[in-house]
């Protein structure tokens, strides 16, 4: 997969923040290179305090890309009536998936957070184990139906809604 980026300009749209692709980064002046949206201002760098950098980390069933810092639907559909909705991380974390059959292992990849959801056919909250709550994106049984549903700049109100 070919490395794609986009970045939240926090300085944009007088002070509110805009996201934008991005063309190029300077790792040695330390800014990037974004795309214009030709109504607020040119194509030009910005440096890298007055942005948030997202790397593309794969595409959800839509064909829609998705990058570090997206709010996403997924989860076991077939057995839950809401699917669980997490933010898709890079970093450390642990990586257990096993419900206690071995020791979580200290990990370093891209992730999601689980930040709510889970509700079963019933309508009552259906409580998620603790392994559970950061699983790998390349976890198939978790993550073959992945949906973007935001992200954390753009939609802040959905890290909210769900908890």
């Amino acid at each position: 997969m070919k490395p794609k980026f986009r970045a939240w300009c926090k300085t944009l749209n007088n002070g509110n923040g805009k996201m934008l692709p991005v063309l190029a980064i300077n790792f040695l002046k330390e800014r990037v290179y974004i795309e214009s949206d030709k109504r607020c201002f040119p194509t030009g760098y910005v440096s890298y305090d007055d942005c948030e950098l997202m790397r593309k980390v794969g595409t959800d069933i839509s064909g829609v890309d998705v990058f570090v810092g997206d709010i996403v639907k997924y989860g076991w559909n077939y057995t839950h009536k809401v699917p669980w909705v997490g933010e898709v991380c890079f970093g450390e974390y642990d990586q257990d998936g096993s419900a206690g059959e071995y020791s979580p292992e200290r990990v370093v990849g891209v992730y999601i957070k689980y930040i709510g959801g889970n509700i079963d056919w019933n309508g009552e909250p259906d409580p998620i184990d603790d392994y559970q709550k950061t699983i790998a994106i390349c976890d198939k049984y978790y993550c073959d139906e992945l949906k973007v549903l935001g992200n954390i700049y753009e939609n802040p109100e959905m890290l909210e809604k769900q908890k």
